[in-house]
């Protein structure tokens, strides 16, 4: 069991929450369901525990379907256009032995990120950008786990709890982002077990901190939602029950984001700034001329 876990397990009510501020902002960030994939983990070979590398391939969908020119490789399937759900199993199952996932456990956190990127490297090298918040710290030798040795990469924010702000911000800037949860159910207070998500919406008020998430979900490859609850012992709390699996919360722990290099919010701030630049030097330029 994960250290943080055992606070969690102990609380057996949600937060209260405090007097809203009167500055209180709702702050929303979506992306096009539609764009990702729909991938059901139960059609690849790691149906069971497959969560990880079905998020992500649905989370690839994204990525190619968004970015066509970025990743002129596509990373799932062989043509331009949508993948077929063949397509997205075959995808799904030539990741899983990167991120380590197999009929008898699932992906640890470490493995997904570094899967995940070995994956994306070796269709479209060089043009991604990784961001990761993991309130683990990293280790370099977790027991089963398929990358032994590997230092923690420069981009991961270990020890770091994913914040609300960090999830809306990174689909604001066009990223494609994954949660990592660990699921719980109350009575007995149990963890039943940690699961992928991936994130295509989030609305929340910064002074409660509750609101929503949208998601597809690997459990069936649907479009979900869950109610934010608010912050349990730092961790944002959810009312996520896993189809099929049940639990009565979730938290996330960890949070992976990639997007295409340079960031697609950076483009448009660069061309909004060139712009704004362009503008005041022709101003200038009248202005000088008639004087």
């Amino acid at each position: 069991m994960k250290p943080w876990m055992y606070s969690v397990m102990a609380a057996l009510t949600v937060i209260a929450l405090g007097t809203p501020s009167l500055h209180a902002t709702t702050i929303t960030a979506n992306q096009d369901p539609g764009k990702f994939g729909t991938l059901d983990q139960a059609k690849t070979t790691c149906a069971d525990l497959g969560c990880g590398p079905a998020a992500a391939v649905n989370s690839f969908v994204y990525l190619q379907t968004m970015f066509p020119d970025v990743y002129k490789t596509p990373l799932v399937g062989t043509s331009g256009a949508r993948p077929s759900n063949a397509e997205q199993v075959d995808a799904a199952n030539a990741l899983a032995p990167k991120m380590g996932c197999c009929a008898t456990k699932g992906t640890l956190i470490e493995d997904f990120i570094l899967g995940k990127m070995e994956y994306i490297e070796s269709k479209n090298k060089g043009v991604t950008s990784y961001t990761v918040q993991d309130s683990l710290a990293w280790r370099t030798n977790p027991p089963g786990g398929s990358h032994p040795g590997a230092a923690k990469p420069d981009f991961v924010q270990d020890q770091t709890k994913p914040t609300l702000a960090f999830l809306a911000a990174e689909l604001k800037a066009g990223e494609d982002v994954e949660l990592y949860l660990s699921v719980f159910q109350i009575q007995p207070m149990t963890n039943l077990g940690d699961h992928a998500l991936t994130l295509t919406g989030i609305s929340f008020d910064d002074a409660t901190n509750t609101g929503s998430v949208s998601f597809v979900d690997p459990l069936g490859g649907t479009k979900g939602s869950a109610m934010i609850t608010g912050l349990e012992q730092g961790f944002i709390k959810l009312d996520y029950k896993a189809p099929g699996v049940g639990g009565d919360f979730s938290v996330v722990f960890a949070a992976v984001a990639e997007s295409p290099i340079p960031e697609p919010g950076t483009v448009t701030m660069v061309f909004t700034g060139s712009l704004l630049l362009l503008g005041s030097l022709r101003m200038h330029h009248r202005r000088h001329s008639s004087s």
